[in-house]
């Protein structure tokens, strides 16, 4: 342990000058060889206001000492500053230099003794002030604050507090307490140690009903490392009776061990908490529960931390009324999954700039048995970043059928998804009445386990979407969401392809070439609102096995395949030069009459299926020539089939409709 020694400013140069006085200070008796020498016990002729000090005193005759001096009488030149008893014990009572005087035997001898600073070493248990007239302050062991009664210690702006060793401050320890250090109008500085000397310290610890301040307070080398690790500030919850609850502005935590602030349980940061530092943490920035996010003190600065996070402790999991998680300038480390939903329609809020790390496997879901929604980021400010722990994946964030408007904005999601589960899943906007789909704008997903984005539909404004580095495919997409998938980049990836997961075209919709292909499975263009499916040029769609695009089959709908010249459709076999692999394209008996094909690529189709080869395309009845400038290739029979639905007058394989029809297993055009 180091020796504190403090003194307050001035005092130094008359101390050494009492000191050289002394040489010359002789008893009555004797002559100028025979003295009364006093000395001090514990550190030498200083103390704290409070501490106490023992002085002796022993006979020199000649330079040596000359036995027992005798009964001494000892009083204190001014007992304001110190005062004396008769066994030779100082009580340091105030700021300033005294002389402490030793008689025996008819000689005297004195010396100088200062005080500078007031030590605590004894439970607070009715109100104190602690001001810089009485400073610096100097607390010994860990002691209570509190009284059936209450008490308030009030630390005066300016104020210096000086810790020993593993010494703290226990807030609500014997009855209610509080602590009120507003350093609005001068910082206040809590420190271990002395002027002149480090020490580590326990921090404050605060229990039951009552609302502390810390204002414009440092705290600095905090965090008892022997024995118990406690953090610098702890706020710990009984449960026996109401949690602590502290306001905390402009508040840093320095140079310090195990963790900078822990709240328990109930305990809670009052609104208007703002502005916390923690700096060069040998530890945890924060531990905190769940629910006590919304208020922490944001805005301040995390810097060369240890384990540089705050780590939410998990509770309960769902978050049933409205919150925001603001910028804290430390991930956020989420431990379990969370639940956004309820009966009062809770909206999850993270702030732009926020960082998290989730655990293994955790992941964010907003909407799946009531209504809730998640806004993540914001279109200025900078971006939200959210990984996993190390190398781990985490599980993503959700969006069920019940979702309320969510929005996800200048976010980064590393490592996220599991074999089965995408990133990001957007379940709203399937089934008529659901709420629209979130929207992703300006969204990046990198490395993901499994597939990017699993999509009913994408919300209105949906852009910048960028998928890449994932293990599956960029993204999993229902057919009537196809068109509302965002601008964006989806190579890089395992598999560079969308998957269309099937179902049916309800609306009139066009798909565009996101450069990379479509793998489809059976789907359909119809329904009560004659829609009409548009691809546009450089589309490229790739089938599953046996599999067909329907379309005007049992409801009205119809096709438009535009591609240009050098620019095709390309529609084909998701198995590359396997003829017959798919079915093909039926235009059927609602087909509407303005559907065309027209320079697309038709491959590998016609395949059989529990009945007769089929066709590349397949035509119910005469709608006019609706196939041109296409190529039909590698049919397993027909390439073009005009089917029964009544007379015929087009002939697609006329030289003027321009379709080429190559190494098919069947004609060119196959009649009833």
């Amino acid at each position: 342990m180091h020796t504190i020694q403090t003194f307050r400013s001035g005092f130094l140069g008359s101390i050494v000058a009492a000191f050289t006085l002394l040489a010359g200070c002789a008893g009555d008796a004797g002559g100028p060889s025979d003295l009364l020498l006093i000395d001090y016990a514990s550190g030498g002729g200083s103390a704290y206001i409070g501490d106490t000090v023992r002085a002796t005193a022993i006979r020199l005759v000649g330079g040596s000492p000359a036995g027992d001096p005798g009964p001494i009488t000892w009083h204190s030149s001014d007992s304001v500053i110190a005062s004396i008893g008769a066994d030779g014990l100082i009580t340091a009572r105030s700021f300033g230099v005294t002389q402490i005087v030793a008689t025996a035997g008819g000689r005297t001898g004195s010396k100088p003794f200062s005080v500078g600073g007031t030590l605590h070493r004894t439970a607070i248990t009715t109100d104190e002030v602690w001001t810089v007239a009485t400073g610096p302050h100097i607390v010994e062991g860990v002691l209570p604050v509190g009284s059936p009664a209450g008490v308030v210690l009030t630390i005066e702006p300016g104020t210096t507090v000086f810790f020993h060793l593993n010494a703290g401050l226990d807030v609500g320890s014997g009855g209610s307490g509080r602590v009120v250090a507003d350093g609005a109008l001068a910082p206040i500085t809590l420190a271990g140690g002395g002027v002149n000397s480090i020490q580590d310290w326990g921090g404050l610890t605060f229990h039951g009903p009552g609302q502390s301040t810390l204002r414009n307070v440092a705290l600095k080398y905090c965090g008892g490392r022997f024995g118990t690790p406690t953090p610098c500030i702890a706020l710990r919850d009984s449960s026996n009776s109401p949690a602590p609850t502290i306001l905390m502005d402009s508040v840093a935590i320095l140079q310090s061990a195990t963790a900078g602030v822990v709240l328990e349980g109930r305990a809670r940061f009052v609104p208007g908490s703002r502005l916390l530092s923690v700096i060069q943490m040998n530890g945890l920035v924060a531990a905190i529960p769940l629910a006590a996010a919304q208020e922490f003190p944001v805005g301040g600065l995390m810097l060369s931390n240890a384990t540089n996070e705050i780590r939410l402790i998990p509770g309960n999991d769902t978050i049933a009324t409205s919150t925001t998680w603001g910028n804290p300038g430390a991930p956020w480390h989420l431990q379990r999954s969370l639940i956004v939903e309820g009966p009062a329609q809770p909206v999850f809020t993270i702030d732009s700039g926020a960082s998290l790390i989730f655990d293994f496997n955790v992941s964010i879901t907003a909407g799946q048995g009531a209504p809730g929604g998640l806004m993540v980021g914001a279109s200025t400010g900078p971006w939200v970043d959210i990984t996993g722990v190390g190398n781990d994946t985490w599980g993503g964030l959700h969006f069920g059928h019940l979702a309320l408007f969510s929005r996800v904005t200048r976010t980064t999601l590393h490592r996220c998804g599991t074999a089965n589960a995408g990133c990001l899943t957007l379940g709203a906007g399937y089934s008529p009445g659901d709420p629209p789909a979130a929207v992703l704008d300006s969204v990046t997903i990198l490395a993901a386990d499994g597939f990017g984005v699993g999509a009913n539909r994408f919300g209105a404004g949906s852009r910048a979407l960028r998928v890449s580095g994932s293990i599956g495919f960029p993204m999993i997409v229902a057919s009537d969401a196809v068109a509302t998938i965002p601008s964006g980049s989806y190579t890089g990836n395992a598999a560079d392809a969308i998957i269309i997961s099937g179902g049916t075209v309800p609306d009139s919709a066009t798909w565009i070439d996101h450069g990379v292909p479509y793998l489809a499975q059976d789907f359909a263009v119809e329904g009560p609102r004659n829609p009409m499916l548009t691809l546009a040029p450089g589309v490229v769609i790739r089938f599953n096995l046996n599999t067909q695009m329907r379309v005007g089959a049992l409801d009205p709908g119809g096709l438009r395949v535009l591609g240009l010249p050098g620019q095709p459709v390309t529609l084909t076999s998701q198995q590359p030069a396997s003829p017959g692999y798919w079915r093909g394209v039926l235009l059927g008996a609602l087909a509407d009459s303005n559907s065309m094909i027209d320079y697309a690529l038709v491959d590998d189709a016609g395949a059989s299926q529990n009945g007769p080869p089929e066709a590349a395309v397949s035509v119910d009845h005469d709608i006019g020539p609706v196939v041109q400038h296409s190529i039909l290739q590698h049919s397993g029979h027909c390439g073009i089939s005009r089917g029964t639905g009544g007379a015929w007058t087009t002939d697609f394989t006329a030289a003027a409709l321009g379709n080429s029809f190559l190494q098919n297993g069947g004609p060119d055009q196959c009649d009833p």
